[in-house]
């Protein structure tokens, strides 16, 4: 009888334990949310008509002379909760690391601003009017 009340303890608490390291690992999600993905474009002047993309994998920069430069993502965070979000992609090129902060709004179908270009509004290229 007291092996019976010993092995159901040993249940619970791996169980608890379990539990608690899936509540834990569900709150650190790394992937990108889905509302990110996608090709960004702008009409500010000085980058009307070139874009960047970020795909789960990668963020893709188009250049004023129309080259494309990928960058591999290594890391992503996200920052704390309300509006704007606040995001940071880490990525590597020909073995440098360059991070990319931006906040994020709702506003408009969505919006995103590089925290070093906080005047540039990008869109989603679906959703420029």
């Amino acid at each position: 009888m007291r092996a019976g009340r010993a092995s159901k303890i040993a249940l619970a608490l791996v169980s608890g334990i379990g539990l608690g390291l899936t509540l834990v690992l569900s709150a650190y999600d790394d992937r990108i949310p889905h509302e990110l993905l996608g090709v960004w474009m702008t009409e500010h002047p000085k980058y009307q008509g070139l874009s960047f993309e970020i795909t789960d994998s990668a963020i893709r920069l188009e250049t004023a002379d129309g080259e494309i430069h990928t960058y591999d993502i290594s890391e992503f965070e996200r920052g704390g909760e309300g509006q704007p979000m606040s995001y940071g992609l880490f990525a590597m090129r020909d073995g440098v690391r360059q991070q990319f902060f931006f906040f994020y709004t709702t506003n408009g179908g969505g919006e995103i601003r590089f925290k070093n270009q906080i005047e540039v509004v990008w869109k989603k290229a679906s959703l420029r009017r």
